[in-house]
């Protein structure tokens, strides 16, 4: 191998590497009613609303020894409905019921590949590739766990 390539291949290494802006965006809603129709009841309802958005947030740690285009994209829908009802039967008893509906969708998303690098991976996506154990470039397989969101 010449200086010339040596020097390409270092080049192309450094193009991969540098800071990437990363954030978390969260929006927690969690209203609740009560209502009291009656002396001996009550009735409630409660909202449990999620929405989680952390672009290049798959890595969580301050430094990583990863490319630029390594990091994905995690996203999580989660909403959750309580409703409940309870009556006094005497002085002594009390009647409940509560029914529970939720779900929850999380979705990693692959970024694109750099400009200098390959997308040859599935859905065009670059391979990853390793150096030495202490650096890698491409998507890691744990991006595509998770399904992609559509």
């Amino acid at each position: 191998m010449n200086a010339a390539a040596t020097a390409r291949a270092l080049t192309f290494l450094d193009s991969l590497t540098g800071p990437v802006s990363r954030r978390a965006d969260e929006l927690a809603l969690f209203p609740r009613l009560d209502w009291q129709p009656g002396g001996r009841s009550v009735l409630t309802a409660e909202w449990a609303h999620v929405r989680f958005r952390s672009p290049a947030g798959q890595r969580s740690s301050p430094v990583v020894a990863r490319g630029r285009a390594s990091f994905g994209d995690l996203t999580t829908h989660s909403d959750s409905i309580l409703l409940g009802a309870t009556a006094a039967l005497s002085t002594r008893w009390l009647g409940t019921v509560r029914a529970q509906w939720s779900r929850d969708a999380s979705f990693a998303e692959t970024p694109a590949p750099l400009p200098p690098g390959p997308g040859c991976g599935s859905c065009g996506s670059a391979p990853e590739v390793s150096i030495a154990g202490a650096f890698a470039f491409g998507n890691a397989a744990s991006l595509g766990a998770l399904p992609k969101a559509k």
